[in-house]
């Protein structure tokens, strides 16, 4: 959900010019991803990436998981952007073939894990 809001911005920002929200919309990008490669996750999450037998020690409390996200946005700020951050510069559908309505081939399907 963070990042449905965190596009949003990105988009507000590319229309109006804004680059400090631009800029902020990818620090709270950075800030979720990091929390996340660091095992924090809501339950939900935990459940996709452990199966339903996640236990409570590979998650955290709502807002428990907004607070490390407060507390790692602000550590962001700080510093420099990393390079992966700034997928949002590419126009929305720049690159895209077709989205979620593409068709994949085998070695797609194989490559993501995906099984049918």
């Amino acid at each position: 959900c963070i990042f449905a809001w965190s596009r949003g911005l990105a988009h507000r920002a590319k229309l109006d010019g804004h680059e400090r929200l631009a800029e902020f919309s990818r620090a709270l990008e950075e800030a979720c991803i990091t929390c996340v490669e660091r095992g924090l996750m809501s339950k939900d999450l935990a459940a996709c990436v452990h199966g339903n037998d996640v236990t409570p020690d590979q998650w955290v409390l709502t807002e428990d998981l907004l607070n490390a996200f407060a507390k790692e946005l602000k550590l962001v700020l700080l510093k420099p952007l990393r390079i992966q951050a700034r997928a949002q510069e590419e126009p929305f559908g720049a690159n895209s073939d077709g989205g979620m309505d593409r068709t994949l081939d085998g070695a797609s399907l194989a490559s993501t894990n995906t099984q049918l």
